[in-house]
């Protein structure tokens, strides 16, 4: 469980720079699918932690 909480929070500082440093809005064009998707998996990690 605990390497998943760290893999969630890794994942979303890597989203995070990307979408700090990227040039064109048009190259990240899957972001809400991203974002939607790491919303779930932190949603279900914090269920099960509970």
């Amino acid at each position: 469980m605990n390497f998943l909480l760290s893999a969630s929070i890794a994942f979303s500082a890597l989203i995070l720079m990307t979408v700090l440093f990227i040039d064109k809005p048009l190259d990240l064009s899957s972001f809400h699918s991203i974002l939607l998707v790491v919303t779930m998996l932190r949603l279900s990690l914090n269920i099960s932690t509970h």
